[in-house]
């Protein structure tokens, strides 16, 4: 009995093995350099299904690594039509990477969820779709457009003007230097929006949430379409310590304004943190 026992556990284990082998290949790594270095350089992505990470470095190359996470029905039912003593030469296409006058492009495809990791020079401009999974960035200098349908997006210690938006996800956010020049804009459909921004920040904030509240601890100068002065409570009593609240779509600058900053969610709060 007790040795029946042992090889059933045995038998699972090596049985879950071998699943989460087949789930989840070896990473794959793809690097491609620009074609002039000294020039202006652009990453997009458009991956339908999984999350993307992009880190900026102090190298030269564009660096990607995948994993894919299964390749969908289609290969489930091919599956068994392998021909007896026959392998596979040829892999289902996951992921095409290319770069053409110093734009890097890479593309997923619908049959199956994977998960890249970018690393690029970290003065780049970033053009970023997903359909279902989240976006992350961190330590990028330039111009970015992050557009997440169904996940969060996180951007972290970025220099230059963000237009980020999601459809159901949250959205956070630490800019280190805003743009004088270009406008901002974080936009949710479902999801809270949390930006931090320097402390001697100057800009025209517009801010709207249907259902939620609005935070900060700049301080504001709100406008007003009937000239009536905004309620503010920094006392921490109706959020979080130190952050004043406005419970409505509200204009406002802050150091006597500047590039336009767009917060705007229909459920969720926004809170605007000074760094």
């Amino acid at each position: 009995m007790k040795s029946t026992f042992l090889k059933s556990i045995a038998f699972f284990a090596v049985a879950t093995m071998l699943a989460a082998q087949d789930a989840a290949p070896p990473p794959q790594r793809i690097t491609l350099p620009f074609s002039d270095p000294s020039r202006p350089k652009t990453l997009s992505v458009d991956i339908p299904m999984g999350s993307v990470k992009i880190t900026g470095y102090d190298g030269a190359d564009a660096v990607i690594e995948y994993s894919r996470h299964g390749d969908g029905p289609r290969r489930k039912e091919r599956q068994g039509d392998v021909p007896p003593g026959m392998h596979r030469l040829d892999q289902p296409a996951s992921l095409d990477a290319t770069q053409e006058n110093n734009v890097v492009h890479v593309k997923g495809n619908f049959w199956g969820r994977l998960n890249a990791e970018i690393k690029v020079p970290k003065q780049i401009t970033l053009d970023i779709k997903t359909m279902n999974g989240s976006v992350s960035v961190e330590g990028i200098s330039g111009e970015m457009t992050i557009d997440a349908l169904n996940g969060h997006i996180t951007v972290q210690d970025a220099s230059g003007p963000v237009i980020a938006h999601s459809l159901n996800g949250r959205i956070v956010a630490s800019i280190t230097q805003v743009s004088a020049a270009k406008a901002s804009s974080f936009s949710s459909m479902n999801g809270s929006i949390e930006v931090t921004l320097p402390a001697d920040l100057k800009a025209r904030l517009k801010m709207k949430t249907d259902h939620g509240e609005i935070y900060t601890d700049f301080d504001v100068k709100v406008d007003s379409p009937t000239g009536s002065t905004a309620v503010s409570d920094a006392s921490g009593k109706n959020g979080p310590p130190g952050l004043g609240r406005t419970d409505r779509a509200l204009y406002g600058t802050i150091n006597g304004g500047g590039p336009e900053m767009q917060f705007i969610t229909y459920n969720g709060r926004i809170v605007i943190r000074k760094k």
